[in-house]
């Protein structure tokens, strides 16, 4: 994997570039200034932390149960897998080295969100179901465009989600 090589001792914390956009706000797409938008969301946003050094906080009993019990922790893990997956069979098909680094780069953080999520429930002790490996898909862009997508559904519905569940008190503040 292209970024894990070269983002396993990152220190790239650059301050977020000003976009460089066309008078009317919007980009013409396919364009230079496009290319270069795009590829500093992913770029020059990136946080170097490591999840094996991220510290969990102990829990009460109660609230570590309710944690435990949820039953979505595989499919949680797996769902981050195949969007990393994906994410480098599309940055495997690309020419250009400045998306080839960025579409990688995000490949890496999902592998990234997937090492987390691993390493919150083996400090919980949840049980995880050992992993299948992860076929190369056949169709690299609409995997791509569907995994984006996905994302955007996964993002909306767990923030809120954990929101209502902090809100609720059903996680701990």
């Amino acid at each position: 994997m292209f970024a894990s090589a070269i983002y396993d001792t990152a220190t790239h914390t650059a301050p977020v570039p000003a976009l460089d956009r066309s008078p009317s706000g919007a980009f013409k797409v396919g364009s230079d200034a496009h290319k270069r938008a795009f590829c500093s969301v992913l770029i020059d946003v990136f946080d170097p932390y490591k999840p094996s050094v991220l510290a969990w906080p102990k829990l009460s009993a109660d609230a570590e149960k309710r944690l435990t019990s949820l039953p979505f922790w595989n499919i949680a893990v797996q769902t981050e897998g195949f969007a990393s997956s994906r994410m480098q069979a599309m940055a495997d098909t690309i020419v250009d080295p400045t998306i080839k680094e960025a579409l990688s780069l995000n490949a890496f953080e999902e592998g990234r969100h997937k090492l987390v999520i691993r390493n919150m429930l083996r400090f919980y002790g949840i049980p995880l179901q050992e992993e299948k490996p992860y076929s190369t898909p056949q169709n690299a862009e609409a995997l791509f465009i569907r995994t984006g997508y996905g994302e955007c559904f996964d993002s909306f519905f767990a923030f809120g989600l954990f929101k209502m569940a902090k809100d609720s008190g059903y996680f701990p503040p």
